[in-house]
């Protein structure tokens, strides 16, 4: 079942990064590439480490978490995404770190509060 949420999860934000750059952004070819080789590394990564931070947190030490922990937990790892794409980003595109963050910031707030709205709905209507 996780597997498929995190297959789920990839697909849908390299639709939703892929349409924010169509929208937002110049060589957008070349960006939505930039993008989709960013989140084949960072997207599944994120959901793994959230599900394994929560396990244990919660099983093994004991730590109850509440939704607001959740979202806490969240905020963090994708500060965290926000900053590596963004280094990838310079790395593939060969563009000022300033213009990598604004788009890495951009899509992955983009992603990430669509997702949190489709996501649920979508797993509940098709899983």
């Amino acid at each position: 079942m996780y597997t498929i949420y995190v297959i789920f999860a990839l697909v849908l934000t390299c639709i939703l990064e892929s349409l924010t750059i169509l929208l937002f952004f110049r060589k957008r070819i070349l960006w939505i590439k930039y993008s989709l080789c960013c989140n084949v590394i960072t997207n599944p990564l994120i959901n793994v480490t959230f599900a394994l931070l929560v396990r244990l947190l919660a099983i093994e030490l004991f730590i109850p978490l509440t939704t607001l922990s959740r979202i806490l937990l969240l905020i963090v790892l994708e500060i965290l995404v926000f900053i590596i794409e963004a280094y990838l980003y310079k790395f593939l595109a060969r563009e000022p770190l300033s213009i990598c963050l604004k788009i890495s910031i951009t899509t992955n707030l983009v992603s990430l509060l669509l997702g949190l709205v489709i996501t649920p709905i979508a797993l509940f209507l098709f899983i």
